[in-house]
C-alpha cells in the first residue's frame, strides 16, 4: 500500500518533469494534489505537529480556489502581480509561496536525516526550519516550534512511516530531494523575474 511520502514524491517528480519539458510550467491541480498529500503525511506524524496539517490543509484549499481561475502558477503570478494582488496577504501569490517553502523545508530535513548520525531527529529539523523559516519568525514563534521539535518520533519510526522498508525510504527521500531542488528553484526563478516578485520573497 502506497504511503502518502511516496505520493508526494512521485507528484514532485511529475513537476519535475513538466518544469525541465520544452514549455515549462506548475500546474496549480498538481500543487494542489501534492498539498493534500502533505496534510495526509504530517498528520501522520502525530503528536504536537498535527496542527500543521491544518494549515497545509488550508493551503490546498487555496491552491485549488486558484487552480479555478489560473490553471498554473505562472498565469497566477503574472494576474495578481500586474492587477496589484500579489501583495496581499492572503493571496494566491502568498500562499503558493508559503507552500513552496514548506517544500523546500522537507528537502533540507531530508538532506540532514541523511547526512546525520543518530536516532534524534531534532538536529535536521531545527537546522531545515532555521534555513527556510527562521528568518521570517520571531522569538515567540521560534520558541514554540523549537518546543514542539522534543516531541517528534524518532529516526528509526520517521523512516518506517515513510516506508516499511528502511533502504526504500531513504530512496524515497533521495528522490524527493533532486525532483523537489529543481521544481522550487524554477517557482524560485520566476518571483524573481520580476520587482513584486523579489520583494514577495523577502515576505513571510
Amino acid at each position: 500500500m502506497a504511503t502518502p511520502m511516496t505520493g508526494i514524491v512521485e507528484v514532485m517528480e511529475e513537476l519535475e518533469s513538466n518544469v525541465r519539458s520544452e514549455n515549462p510550467t506548475v500546474n496549480l491541480q498538481l500543487v494542489v494534489h501534492i498539498c493534500r498529500l502533505g496534510a495526509q503525511f504530517v498528520t501522520s506524524l502525530e503528536g504536537a505537529f498535527k496542527f500543521a496539517a491544518v494549515e497545509v490543509e488550508n493551503k490546498a484549499n487555496d491552491m485549488e480556489e486558484a487552480y479555478q481561475k489560473y490553471n498554473t502558477v505562472e498565469v497566477m503570478l503574472d494576474y495578481e502581480i500586474t492587477n496589484g494582488l500579489a501583495r496581499e496577504n492572503s493571496s494566491h501569490t502568498r500562499f503558493h509561496l508559503r507552500m513552496k517553502r514548506a517544500s523546500d523545508l522537507l528537502r533540507v530535513f531530508f538532506q540532514e536525516i541523511l547526512a546525520r548520525e543518530g536516532d534524534s531527529l531534532v538536529p535536521p529539523l531545527k537546522k531545515a526550519y532555521d534555513e527556510v523559516f527562521g528568518a521570517y519568525h520571531g522569538e515567540n514563534i521560534k520558541m514554540a516550534v523549537y518546543v514542539a521539535m522534543e516531541f517528534m518520533m524518532d529516526k528509526t519510526d520517521f523512516l518506517t512511516l515513510i516506508h516499511d522498508d528502511d533502504e526504500a525510504a531513504r530512496e524515497l527521500m533521495k528522490r524527493y530531494i533532486s525532483a523537489s531542488s529543481c521544481v522550487c528553484q524554477y517557482i524560485e526563478q520566476l518571483y524573481r523575474s520580476t520587482k513584486v516578485g523579489e520583494e514577495l520573497l523577502r515576505m513571510i
